[in-house]
């Protein structure tokens, strides 16, 4: 399936890695819609800024992808160790969903898994050795800033947690793309909606959120941070939810609007949320 976006042609040509030290303007510019002028589904082909990009590759860290870590392959042994310690027997299980090669651009992968899969296990094992007492499948997830999919594909393959009833992503329209991509191509009998060509109509907004989740498969529900208000109104809450390190990077006033709109006045059976550094949001969440 083919999304046209904008009306800009492409061409066909690659571009070389943007600087992680990407300016302001860059990231205003870069939620401007038309620049992602096209994006074919099937392919994984995106055209950002008259440049075409093919999502296998997206480890190279060009154009709008160029802050993810998919890069980094080797492993995180402290994490494993971590993982294993809180629980060895759920740490075992999760770890059975090797790692995915997709995006790699033909990188390899040692046993263990890249840096963040390993890194996703240990938060996934901290998670569910928590939830113990409660069942581990079936569940709904909310995950704010889904980097590129990696912990839905793990909880989704997994024997111990797998199916999931809905997992939500709210993130930036160009992480949505390369989820949707990467998780379409991970996950079977997962049904994957995005809010990607959705536009401004108010009753395909509303059609889109109110729609009811199918009852043969799991949902895959890729939401754009444009329609926070619109997924709000119709979010009453998820057995889990999930931040890693995207909100506690907001600045204040931001995070409390997400904390608002997900937590306050919410059902949401587990919070799971990893920060930085300890600080003010740490100290406000621990007195909720």
């Amino acid at each position: 399936m083919r999304v046209d976006i904008g009306s800009q042609g492409c061409s066909q040509h690659s571009a070389a890695p943007t600087s992680d030290g990407a300016s302001q303007e860059f990231w205003s510019e870069l939620d401007r819609k038309g620049r992602l002028a096209t994006y074919n589904f099937d392919e994984g082909e995106v055209c950002y800024d008259d440049v075409l990009y093919n999502l296998h590759s997206f480890a190279d860290k060009r154009g709008p992808w160029h802050f993810m870590t998919r890069d980094f392959t080797d492993p995180d042994e402290a994490a494993i160790g971590i993982a294993k310690e809180v629980s060895d027997i759920v740490y075992t299980s999760l770890s059975e969903v090797a790692d995915s090669k997709l995006g790699l651009a033909g990188r390899t992968l040692p046993p263990q898994g890249s840096k963040n899969h390993c890194r996703h296990l240990m938060m996934l094992t901290m998670l569910f050795s928590v939830m113990s007492n409660e069942p581990s499948t079936n569940l709904s997830y909310l995950e704010i800033g889904g980097g590129h999919g990696n912990m839905a594909r793990i909880v989704g393959s997994a024997r111990l947690t797998r199916p999931f009833q809905r997992w939500t992503i709210f993130d930036m329209r160009h992480s949505l793309m390369v989820q949707d991509w990467f998780l379409r191509n991970s996950l079977r009998d997962v049904d994957v909606r995005n809010t990607l060509n959705l536009g401004d109509d108010m009753l395909s907004i509303e059609g889109f959120f109110a729609a009811t989740r199918p009852e043969a498969n799991s949902e895959l529900l890729l939401v754009e941070k444009t329609y926070v208000h619109s997924f709000a109104l119709h979010f009453s809450g998820c057995d889990v939810l999930i931040a890693t390190h995207s909100w506690s990077e907001l600045p204040w006033e931001d995070f409390l609007a997400y904390y608002n709109l997900f937590i306050t006045g919410k059902s949401v059976g587990t919070f799971c949320m990893q920060l930085r550094k300890v600080g003010p949001r740490m100290i406000f969440l621990s007195g909720r």
